[in-house]
């Protein structure tokens, strides 16, 4: 595929959109969103919209009928949102970025929280990409929309990362969203649930196995153990 979009329009969307990513990522979500089958593609956490975008005109340029469903809370406690602004004006400038780049036709913005995302959008849908940069929950992630996606579907999870944050104020996530991310991809790679193709910076490009085409079933026990482990490591670092 010969790129439509040069590397000024990223360097232009990480930068008008806040994106956390390096510029060269957004460009590998592009690519692989004009590459995809024409399935909608499903986001957890635009923030600022910089991976919607990308993602979004790659929908364009590549002229398919399928579209985006970002799913945005806009606000979280210590996290990007919240030092951009209160809830109402991070969903509006969520908005106005998707405007400025000339996709918001080809994204429908859910303004809610993950656990209840599904609720809101139309029923059966298919995926032929799963973004993910919530708050590191990637199980229920998983159990909530792994289903939807089509065999072979891009899975693309961001801070993921085995840097513990030992500071972390986080109830779920007590070393920190990104070590959490990072314990449990590992735990579903090991699984045959994903398969990983590339790492560029704290963000992992991964593949739905082709084989994998009916409902899979998700191991309770096998999670809350890797959770559990999560909090033993933390406790153990405290003295507790």
């Amino acid at each position: 595929m010969r790129l439509r979009r040069g590397k000024a329009f990223f360097d232009s969307a990480a930068r008008i959109c806040r994106g956390m990513m390096r510029p060269e990522i957004y460009r590998m979500i592009y690519e692989r969103a004009c590459e995809s089958a024409d399935f909608d593609i499903l986001e957890l956490g635009a923030a600022g919209g910089a991976a919607t975008v990308a993602a979004a005109c790659g929908l364009v340029d590549s002229h398919k009928k399928s579209v985006l469903y970002t799913v945005e809370k806009g606000d979280g406690e210590n996290s990007s949102r919240e030092r951009l602004g209160n809830r109402e004006q991070n969903l509006r400038t969520l908005n106005r970025n998707l405007k400025i780049f000339s996709c918001s036709e080809k994204v429908s913005v859910i303004d809610s929280r993950v656990a209840e995302a599904s609720g809101k959008m139309p029923a059966g849908l298919k995926f032929s990409m799963l973004i993910i940069d919530a708050d590191g929950l990637i199980n229920r992630d998983f159990e909530l929309f792994y289903n939807s996606c089509i065999p072979g579907a891009d899975i693309i999870i961001d801070d993921y990362s085995e840097v513990k944050d030992f500071g972390s104020r986080s109830v779920n996530c007590p070393l920190g969203k990104k070590y959490t991310t990072f314990r449990l991809v590992n735990y579903f790679i090991g699984k045959g649930l994903i398969r990983r193709e590339s790492l560029s910076g704290d963000t992992i490009f991964c593949r739905k196995p082709t084989e994998i085409a009916g409902p899979a079933q998700f191991d309770e026990t096998e999670i809350s153990s890797v959770m559990e482990d999560i909090k033993t490591e933390r406790e153990e670092s405290a003295g507790i």
